[in-house]
């Protein structure tokens, strides 16, 4: 099935499956976009995806659009 990541970047279509773990799902842009997944917040109907969970499990079908959001890492000094 064909979803959309949106980042700060670019709009990019994937070919994934329900079975698809969000992990995998990071690994994926990862290798497309070259943000590392531990950089990589996946958010989706308002919810954040959690990396053990199957994209069906957040019922993620066909056409669907994932915001992906960069981590900053930060603090005070």
């Amino acid at each position: 099935m064909l979803i959309t990541i949106d980042t700060i970047f670019k709009r990019t279509t994937l070919e994934v499956e329900p079975s698809d773990t969000v992990e995998s799902l990071r690994e994926k842009i990862w290798e497309l976009e070259g943000i590392r997944p531990s950089q990589l917040r996946l958010i989706y109907g308002w919810k954040q995806l959690e990396g053990g969970q199957t994209l069906a499990s957040y019922h993620i079908w066909e056409y669907s659009s994932i915001k992906g959001v960069i981590r900053l890492r930060g603090g005070v000094k």
